[in-house]
């Protein structure tokens, strides 16, 4: 259990319940009853919107008279989310984040653990030509870099990557036909890691990459999609995130979502079998930055899960009661002896649990958070456990 290695002692109920109505510490790492399964399912389609504002979004939700954002709410209300989730903690920046959704590994060595699972890559530019990849240019000790698209594709599923920003290409580099690792899972499915890949590198929108993703969904029914929408991020950097026109941006990718949503639920291969995942690398400021990776504002970012049987209106937390805490507006470090938070880099493991497929070899981030519903209808953990704690006195 945890995201590394933690060893949890077992507690009666009587006592889980009481530990549950307090903030859980380090020190009171619970083993509650087994959480429910994840689902299974045969397509995730991921999704990352680059400086969504978890603060600005969660204001905007609340003021929404009119349905702008709609499709965001639908997360909300049909799914579990949470606003309070964190980036890596020592990056705010686009790439070493969306390394760590992909690859499930912090961008620095983590507390109590090896040099083996952390991926160093701290660069956020365009790759320096087609030979610069994750496995040369990151961390030496780690050697290979794997990540979700090894673990999708070595196992026969169909993978996919869409970008709007041209620094994606070092994905397509590192697991292309040469510098993607062999195959020794079952078949030789081969080295080329994506099957599907599209940048449109747009500026100021991600539509043209939008169009593209809703004519080849349909088309070739990835089994894993991951997506990058910038519209936010570059609108923030010129705009100031928070601005007019920023919001304008998150309307628009709200139109994005609202369309992938249609899809899972109309298109008979992705009907009743597929899980929307949608992330953010990290948020922004109204003086057009998010590089400093101290501030909450920078660092907290909105995490949704919607799909086949996800629950229903939950908070992530809730339904991760033992072996994840909702940090307030601290800044957990990765610490094996430390209860993590919620995180936007271990988003690519749980896409992998969905699949019903192993986590990335010599990763982090291995312990896929829970999605499903406890079977409670309308009560929080911390209600169902309030009684053993009264028989318990």
């Amino acid at each position: 259990m945890g995201f590394y290695k933690v060893n949890f002692l077992p507690m009666w109920l009587a006592a889980l319940g009481l530990a549950l109505i307090q903030p859980l510490s380090a020190v009171q790492i619970l083993q509650a009853s087994e959480l429910p399964p994840n689902p299974q399912v045969s397509h995730v389609i991921h999704v990352s919107i680059d400086g969504l504002t978890a603060s600005m979004l969660q204001d905007q939700l609340a003021n929404d008279t009119t349905g702008r954002y709609a499709a965001f709410q639908r997360l909300v209300d049909e799914g579990a989310s949470t606003f309070n989730a964190r980036t890596d903690y020592d990056t705010t920046v686009t790439l070493p984040n969306h390394i760590g959704m992909l690859t499930a590994r912090p961008l620095w060595q983590a507390e109590g653990v090896s040099d083996k699972h952390h991926h160093g890559f701290p660069h956020n530019a365009l790759p320096e030509g087609d030979r610069m990849t994750l496995h040369n240019s990151g961390n030496e000790a780690a050697g290979y870099i794997y990540s979700v698209f090894d673990v999708v594709h070595d196992n026969g599923m169909s993978t996919a990557l869409y970008a709007s920003k041209d620094r994606f290409d070092i994905f397509d580099i590192s697991y292309n036909e040469t510098f993607g690792r062999g195959d020794s899972t079952g078949e030789d499915n081969g080295r080329d890691k994506i099957d599907y890949y599209a940048n449109t590198n747009a500026s100021l929108s991600a539509q043209p990459l939008h169009t593209i993703v809703m004519a080849e969904l349909p088309q070739y029914h990835p089994n894993y999609t991951f997506i990058h929408y910038a519209d936010p991020d570059y609108v923030g950097h010129v705009h100031a995130f928070g601005s007019d026109e920023y919001f304008d941006a998150v309307a628009d990718v709200n139109g994005y979502l609202a369309d992938l949503m249609r899809l899972i639920e109309t298109d008979p291969v992705f009907r009743n079998n597929t899980v929307l995942i949608v992330a953010s690398d990290h948020g922004g400021t109204d003086f057009k930055g998010h590089g400093d990776q101290t501030m909450p504002i920078n660092y907290t970012v909105p995490l949704f899960v919607w799909g086949k049987d996800v629950a229903v209106n939950a908070d992530l937390y809730d339904l991760n009661p033992t072996n994840r805490q909702d940090p307030g507006a601290e800044r957990p470090p990765f610490d094996i002896d430390v209860v993590q938070p919620l995180r936007n880099g271990e988003t690519g493991t749980l896409a992998l649990d969905l699949l019903g497929l192993p986590s990335i070899p010599w990763s982090f981030m291995t312990n896929a958070m829970n999605v499903a519903d406890f079977g409670y209808e309308g009560s929080t953990l911390k209600e169902l456990f309030l009684p053993l704690v009264l028989l318990g006195r």
